[in-house]
C-alpha cells in the first residue's frame, strides 16, 4: 500500500508544475505564495528571490505546507496534495546545478525571463529543497473527502 501510495504521489507531482507554499513569518502571521517547481521523486525544489517575504518567513521558521490541486468541476474527479515538512537553501554547488537545470528543462520560459526581467542567467538562482514529513494525497474517486497520508 505505501509503495503504491507514494508512486501516485510521485505521478500527480510530476505531471503538475506550480504550487500553493505556505510560510510562517517571526510574528506568526501565515502567508502563501504560488511558486513553481520542479521534483525528484518526492524531493521537491523551487526558487525564490532571497529578499521575498517566503524567503524572510524560511529563515525564520523553515516549517512548510504546500498544496497542489485543479479547478475540478466534477468532484469525482478531484485529486490532489498536501504536504508538510521543512525547508532549506540548496548549499552543495552540484545539486544546485543539477536542480537549476531541471527547473530550465521544465520551464524554458525561465531563461528568457530572467534575461529579460533581470539581466541574470538561472546558473546565479539560488533553490531551496522540500523535505516532506507528511502526504496527504486526495482522491474522490475512493468517496467523497477520501486521502491518504504516507508519513515519512
Amino acid at each position: 500500500m505505501k509503495d503504491e501510495l507514494e508512486k501516485s504521489i510521485i505521478k500527480y507531482l510530476d505531471t503538475h508544475r506550480h504550487m500553493a507554499l505556505a510560510t510562517v513569518g517571526e510574528g506568526g502571521g501565515a502567508h502563501i505564495s504560488t511558486v513553481s517547481y520542479v521534483n525528484q521523486g518526492l524531493d521537491i525544489y523551487f526558487m525564490t528571490d532571497p529578499s521575498s517575504r517566503k524567503a524572510k518567513n524560511i529563515a525564520s521558521c523553515n516549517r512548510i505546507a504546500i498544496a497542489i490541486g485543479e479547478d475540478y468541476l466534477d468532484w469525482d474527479e478531484i485529486r490532489g496534495v498536501h504536504l508538510s515538512g521543512t525547508v532549506e537553501w540548496i548549499k552543495d554547488p552540484t545539486d544546485l546545478i543539477r536542480v537549476q537545470k531541471m527547473f530550465g528543462d521544465k520551464f524554458p520560459q525561465v531563461h528568457k525571463f530572467l534575461k529579460g526581467t533581470y539581466g541574470v542567467t538561472i546558473d546565479i538562482i539560488p533553490f531551496l529543497k522540500i523535505t516532506p514529513k507528511a502526504i496527504d494525497y486526495l482522491d474522490y474517486s475512493k468517496g467523497f473527502n477520501h486521502w491518504d497520508t504516507l508519513e515519512l
